[in-house]
């Protein structure tokens, strides 16, 4: 099964909390299970940002007539989880990022988007921009800032690294993804 992960510069103070675990919303009986979230604190006192990286359910990219597809409904209950752990950060007023493969094009009129921030704003650093690494369409990995760490963003930081194509089935393939990156800037 594939993880979610972070890589941390090593001069970096890191805290791992606890696995967002709810994030598998299936029962314990299902034959497989999705990924659990990762939740770190990078930095120290308020030079930190907390992060949580995620791996959400494929199978419903839009918002289209298929909202009612299975796929669609168990993402759903996920953006729930990330909303509430959003909610908490901002409760709490910290600087956070949410970031990873959200399976889905968020979108300012995308329900899935709309939940995330309605009880805060947020940055999505990709908000309006088309992947290279998708043959110019739009993300489904993303970058989220929220709390101050909205303010650290630093506009057109966005990057995507891509990849030589040795084709889908080259075993040295390290992803079917491009690694996006942004730049923070902290006060």
């Amino acid at each position: 099964m594939q993880k979610v992960a972070l890589a941390v510069r090593a001069d970096l103070a890191v805290v791992r909390h606890a696995d967002v675990t709810a994030l598998d919303v299936y029962p314990p009986s299902a034959p497989h299970h999705l990924r659990a979230g990762l939740d770190l604190t990078i930095g120290q006192g308020t030079d930190s940002v907390r992060v949580l990286v995620v791996h959400l359910k494929a199978g419903c990219r839009d918002s289209r007539q298929t909202d009612r597809k299975p796929a669609c409904q168990t993402l759903m209950r996920q953006i729930a989880i990330v909303q509430d752990w959003i909610m908490e950060r901002q409760d709490e007023g910290e600087a956070f990022v949410v970031m990873g493969d959200f399976n889905r094009l968020l979108a300012p009129d995308d329900p899935a988007w709309r939940a995330l921030s309605e009880n805060g704003p947020l940055a999505l650093a990709t908000s309006g921009h088309a992947s290279p690494c998708a043959q110019g369409r739009y993300f489904i990995d993303h970058i989220i800032a929220g709390g101050p760490a909205r303010e650290w963003l630093r506009p057109d930081s966005l990057r995507v690294m891509l990849y030589r194509e040795n084709g889908h089935d080259d075993p040295t393939r390290l992803s079917d993804h491009c690694p996006v990156s942004v730049r923070l800037s902290l006060p």
